[in-house]
């Protein structure tokens, strides 16, 4: 080092006198060495930007700054000088940043894996549910159950709306299961609370045609943070026996009495 500015004693840290002992190397933590002695050794340009390495000051505090040197003629003879820009707070900033990211990342996977944890437990529950994004209506997930009582497949539904899974019969005009179920989801968006609905007749879609079905729905709403819906569930309870057998009676009722002896 053959002259220093009145900034570097102020940042280094270091006399005049003691600065102009210095080389290079010291400093630099050791480590860093082999690196400078390579990129002085392959400097060629008479402008050079060698970016940013980490320095040391007299009281051992690590700065990291950015190099950039320029050939000059320094009392009659060959020399570099060069301008260290002090970058510590914007690598600290990044090296923050980084660490944010990877825990905001963890955190995330960790969300991410106690969420599928949750679903894998939700779908394989006892019991007929149906979970249903409340502004689309669409399907979010579903139970085991209600797949099975529907006919349906899991990856072929979600996403999909529940009217586009749950429908009426064609051949039924006078069907209402998907009015009165969308009456339903409607109370519940509106009161915030769940909605009890009356045995409902559905007409569901499998392999050969369609079959009725008899249900007594109930729909849930499941509240966020900040007191909206999150999510609505629908679940169901399967009376087609039942109701069936009280169809029966009506029909028969000395019949029913028979079979009941």
């Amino acid at each position: 080092i053959l002259e220093v500015n009145e900034a570097a004693l102020a940042k280094y840290g270091y006399t005049r006198d003691e600065f102009l002992t210095l080389t290079l190397r010291e400093l630099r933590p050791a480590e860093d060495i082999p690196r400078l002695l390579q990129a002085v050794a392959t400097q060629r340009d008479e402008a050079h930007e060698f970016g940013c390495w980490r320095h040391v000051t007299r009281d051992g505090r690590m700065l990291h700054v950015d190099i950039r040197t320029h050939r000059v003629q320094f009392k009659g003879r060959p020399a570099h000088i060069a301008v260290a820009r002090d970058v510590t707070r914007l690598v600290e900033l990044e090296a923050e940043r980084k660490k944010l990211l990877a825990q905001e990342r963890e955190s995330r996977e960790r969300a991410e894996a106690a969420a599928r944890h949750f679903r894998s437990l939700f779908e394989a529950v006892p019991g007929k549910f149906l979970v249903l994004e409340p502004d689309t209506l669409s399907i979010v997930t579903a139970s085991d159950a209600w797949l099975a009582a529907t006919m349906t497949e899991r990856e072929q539904i979600r996403g999909r709306n529940v009217f586009e899974v749950l429908t009426d019969d064609p051949s039924e005009p006078n069907a209402d299961g998907v009015r009165n179920l969308l009456a339903s989801l409607e109370r519940v968006r509106a009161g915030l609370e769940s909605d009890v609905m009356p045995v409902q007749r559905y007409s569901i879609r499998g392999p050969g045609g369609f079959q009725v079905r008899y249900w007594s729905p109930v729909n849930t709403p499941v509240k966020g943070a900040d007191g909206s819906i999150a999510y609505i569930i629908h679940r169901i309870e399967d009376v087609t026996d039942y109701v069936n057998a009280e169809l029966t009676a009506k029909r028969d009722p000395l019949r029913t009495i028979e079979d009941r002896a």
